[in-house]
């Protein structure tokens, strides 16, 4: 097998469609599948479609071209490798074209012989299609999703698969929908002489159809030197077939024909797929233009749907990116509110503790003013008139009096005294100032300033 590891075969003449699918299993080509698709029914896309797996899984999708499209050719080649064939034809070509050579796609399909003594010559068969009608029926399978590897035609499998030995013609009656045509195959001495493939009209002129085309088969042959002995006629049909064509053979081979029945369409599409698998890209009759475009387009959509994943990816990543953020600015907000709650509550705190502090201090006052009354009235020497007592913002007192001129020096002693005096344990002046003294008449007068401490007991 070649490096494909599966097969999809898509038929041609069928009513409805048939698709087979096969696997590479060791050196074997084996049935995976069989579906009958109509002809507006599209092909099962898990078959046919191709993913990022088949470039290193690599599938081959064929498809049958009808037998109508193509032109049979036999050719004899003198003995030439397998590789040296191609080049051999093509400078035949011209000569065996029925068209323009730039209007045609065409291939090689060799063919075994009953000969096998050296310097046998190598029988081909050319297959040759006009472009046009390659490029409709591709347009056709395009427009179904199926972009074919290989395009080939399902009748060389006949004619190639039976090992021929006797002088024999094999008549293959075809039928796509309402047209009717025919291929006879001429072995003689076990080699491929002659393909003839031809439409025919009604049934009434199939004998007529059938005996021209043999008389030039016979004409051509007995100038070439093959058409020299009776041939064994064989039919191969199917039964409702061999019914309607038996006759019609008989009359023209004027004896005895055998009736062999067709290979199934699936054993013909198994060695189609085998023939592929080995072949490997070999493209048989799909134009080497679209087989380049086929390609281009499966590279260019494994690229955009990389890009696509890639553009999912960072948007998934962006967009988990912006949920975090958004969730942590929610957690900041949220902290910030809580924070502003609570600096409002530690402000509301404050507040009521100066408060409370203040009205402390304005209790402590009253009893702070009687014990400054009491300690500057019980203090005063005898010496000292006391004229004033006053206080300024809550905590300072003004005291103001007279003393007589020999007793100046008991002022000083009042204030130092003062400002050692303590309540309960704690020093009731936080402040004392020294005293002032001026002279008022016959005495003097004297002022000073004492300050709480701690704003009160």
């Amino acid at each position: 097998m070649g490096r494909a590891n599966s097969c999809n075969v898509l038929s041609a003449e069928l009513t409805p469609r048939e698709i087979w699918r096969f696997t590479r299993n060791g050196s074997r080509c084996v049935p995976a599948g069989q579906k009958a698709v109509g002809l507006t029914e599209p092909l099962p896309a898990n078959w046919v479609a191709k993913g990022w797996s088949h470039l290193w899984n690599p599938r081959l999708n064929v498809a049958w071209l009808p037998d109508e499209k193509v032109f049979l050719r036999v050719l004899h080649l003198p003995p030439c490798e397998e590789s040296e064939v191609v080049s051999m034809v093509e400078f035949q070509l011209e000569k065996l074209s029925p068209l323009p050579i730039t209007q045609i796609v065409w291939t090689v399909e060799l063919v075994p012989t009953a000969q096998s003594a050296p310097g046998t010559p190598r029988t081909v068969l050319v297959l040759i299609a006009a472009r046009d009608e390659v490029e409709t029926h591709l347009g056709a399978l395009e427009a179904n999703g199926y972009l074919a590897d290989r395009l080939e035609l399902p009748m060389v499998h006949e004619l190639v698969a039976r090992a021929v030995t006797e002088n024999s013609a094999w008549v293959y009656p075809r039928k796509d929908g309402e047209n009717n045509s025919c291929v006879i195959a001429w072995w003689f001495g076990g080699v491929l002489q002659q393909v003839s493939l031809f439409r025919l009209t009604t049934e009434e002129n199939w004998e007529r159809e059938l005996s021209d085309q043999v008389a030039k088969v016979s004409w051509a042959g007995e100038v070439e030197g093959w058409f020299t002995t009776p041939f064994k006629w064989h039919l191969v049909a199917d039964e409702a077939t061999a019914s309607s064509w038996l006759s019609v053979v008989q009359r023209v081979a004027e004896g005895t024909v055998d009736v062999v029945l067709p290979k199934p369409w699936a054993e013909i599409a198994s060695a189609s797929a085998v023939q592929a698998m080995r072949n490997g890209m070999n493209p048989g009759l799909l134009p080497a233009e679209k087989a380049v475009k086929y390609q281009q387009q499966f590279t260019e959509r494994l690229w955009m749907r990389g890009l696509g994943v890639v553009a999912l990816l960072y948007a998934l990543v962006v967009g988990a990116y912006l949920g975090a953020l958004q969730y942590r600015i929610y957690q900041r907000n949220a902290l910030t509110a809580k924070v502003d709650d609570l600096d409002a509550e530690y402000k509301k705190t404050v507040q009521l503790g100066e408060k409370i502090k203040v009205v402390e201090t304005q209790i402590s006052l009253r009893f702070a003013a009687l014990e400054a009354w009491k300690a500057i009235v019980v203090n005063m020497p005898e010496e000292l008139t006391l004229t004033d007592l006053s206080f300024s913002t809550g905590t300072r007192l003004n005291v103001v009096g007279t003393v007589g001129q020999n007793s100046v020096h008991k002022v000083t002693d009042y204030t130092e005294a003062l400002s050692k005096l303590t309540v309960n344990g704690r020093t009731l002046f936080k402040e004392v100032s020294v005293a002032g003294t001026r002279r008022a008449g016959a005495n003097f007068s004297w002022t000073f300033n004492c300050e709480l401490a701690g704003g009160g007991l």
